[in-house]
């Protein structure tokens, strides 16, 4: 007998707090805000829904207009942090596109680093620097996934990433690069980066998602974590 499709209001549980989106409609988080850690990324009240609409589905109490509707005369309903998650995907779109630009750079840093010019390591650095705190990892962007296109593009794409900064910490190049090149900016982000896409994998993972659940495999190898109750 076939498993019972997951809940879609799984799709939006997620355990820990994001920074916003600079420059939007909504608050920032300042330059100099903490660096997270396990203890500052607290478990959300269960009945805190990170997507409340999707509640209605669950909830015959609660009476809220469908997303689509067939009647073409009514007034369409607006909803919250349409227009921000659509910044946050044109934003995150030209960091995507600058990342892709500079990644055959950090190829040959890998592959040959004796063949590395000073200017290729530049281009190394700002192929890494462009993996740093895209929108989409940000609120509300990643807390309304369901308004979110091609969540499987998405999560292949922090795969991919989360190996590199794993590589980083390990290959003598890109530890040279990131030492000397990548600046105070990288050193801050970094691990705020890489929290907030183990975040986005796990949070999908739970909803049962086949590609996110191939990618937490594949981290769990790379990524060890001191407390695992909060990541599993």
């Amino acid at each position: 007998m076939a498993a019972a499709p997951p809940s879609r209001s799984a799709m939006v549980r997620r355990r820990t707090h994001h920074p916003t989106i600079p420059g939007s409609s909504f608050s920032t988080t300042g330059p100099t805000a903490p660096s997270p850690t396990l203890s500052t990324h607290p478990s959300p009240p269960s009945q805190h829904a990170l997507d409340p609409s999707l509640n209605s589905l669950h909830s015959p109490q609660q009476s809220r207009l469908p997303l689509f509707t067939p009647d073409t005369d009514t007034e369409p309903a607006l909803y919250p942090y349409v227009y921000d998650i659509q910044v946050a995907l044109l934003r995150t779109r030209y960091y995507y596109a600058k990342y892709m630009v500079h990644r055959p750079f950090l190829y040959k840093a890998l592959h040959f680093p004796e063949q590395t010019t000073q200017e290729d390591a530049e281009s190394v650095a700002e192929c890494l620097r462009a993996c740093l705190l895209w929108p989409l990892l940000l609120s509300p962007p990643s807390r309304r996934k369901r308004l979110i296109p091609y969540l499987f593009c998405w999560s292949q794409n922090f795969l991919g990433i989360l190996l590199v900064m794993h590589l980083t910490k390990h290959n003598a190049m890109l530890k040279y690069i990131v030492e000397n090149l990548c600046g105070e900016r990288y050193q801050r982000d970094v691990e705020q980066s890489i929290l907030l896409m183990l975040d986005w994998i796990r949070d999908l993972k739970e909803a049962h998602d086949p590609l996110a659940e191939w990618c937490w495999k594949v981290l769990r190898g790379v990524y060890w974590w001191e407390d695992k109750e909060c990541y599993e």
